[in-house]
């Protein structure tokens, strides 16, 4: 089965990115996550990825992995709530 995500990546006053990606709800991810989060040394930046599940690949297959960036300007920052509404 696979579940449609979008995930709030960064918000900064009012410019918002965000992404969507598709995970396998019985999928074996790195660290038991498709999302993953890395800060920088003393906070300079923030990274987030999408992975795909752990898997095999055999020679002449194909493996896939889709995510849509959205880059948006608000007229106001969004609030914790309009943020967490985005998970929901």
């Amino acid at each position: 089965m696979n579940i449609s995500i979008r995930v709030a990546a960064a918000v900064l006053g009012v410019t918002a990115c965000f992404t969507t990606a598709t995970a396998q709800a019985a999928g074996n991810y790195p660290m038991g996550t498709n999302i993953a989060l890395y800060v920088g040394p003393d906070n300079f930046m923030v990274e987030m990825e999408t992975m795909g599940p752990v898997v095999t690949v055999k020679p002449g297959q194909v493996l896939a992995h889709r995510e849509t960036w959205v880059l948006t300007t608000a007229k106001a920052a969004p609030t914790s709530e309009k943020l967490r509404g985005l998970f929901v």
